[in-house]
């Protein structure tokens, strides 16, 4: 992100609590024109900022545009509370993109990966679980770190969910890592 710290605070206010940024007066100075700024403030000040999208997978979350360009939601407002630099990535603690309350953001660089839903494309309906054609048998497998871990192949699915449980468990995932999507987009 390209702008200035000091100016998403003058263009913008943000309340931890409720997650919403809204419009702020910067002054005159910070348009091209007065008519600009007099637009600016009939229009915008005072009233929540940006839009609500949905990506091609159906995934919900907010951009904020400034200045004609459109940032993330999540990521002005960790400029705004903390400065720069902007972690790779942040991550929404309940997994919906369009909670921006401080709570429920956290650095998520290292974090990510161990906090997702389930695949729409799990042929098992499993995190962790596939099944292997050439045995005959689940596969218990998880990558972490870039890396696959495979744990091992089990008669019952639900036996090489638990041994892939346990090994997220004992890494730091997230409790509700590979839990369906129960329809936040």
């Amino acid at each position: 992100m390209d702008i200035p710290r000091d100016h998403l605070i003058m263009l913008f206010d943000y309340s931890p609590v409720t997650g919403e940024v809204a419009h702020k007066d910067p002054g005159e100075e910070f348009f091209a024109t007065t008519n600009a700024w007099k637009r600016h403030v009939t229009l915008n000040v005072g009233k929540r900022a940006g839009a609500r999208k949905i990506d091609r997978r159906g995934y919900m979350y907010r951009t904020v545009s400034v200045r004609g360009k459109v940032y993330l939601e999540h990521r002005v407002i960790w400029a705004i509370v903390f400065g720069y630099p902007i972690p790779e990535k942040i991550d929404h603690i309940n997994r919906d993109a369009t909670d921006n309350r401080l709570c429920n953001l956290r650095d998520g660089t290292f974090i990510n990966d161990r906090n997702r839903w389930l695949s729409p494309f799990s042929t098992t309906g499993l995190c962790g679980v596939t099944w292997h054609k050439q045995a005959g048998k689940f596969q218990a497998a998880v990558k972490l770190a870039g890396k696959n871990h495979h744990l091992g192949l089990y008669e019952d699915k639900y036996e090489a969910f638990e041994a892939a449980q346990e090994f997220r468990l004992k890494n730091g995932f997230d409790p509700t890592h590979g839990q369906p999507n129960k329809g936040i987009a």
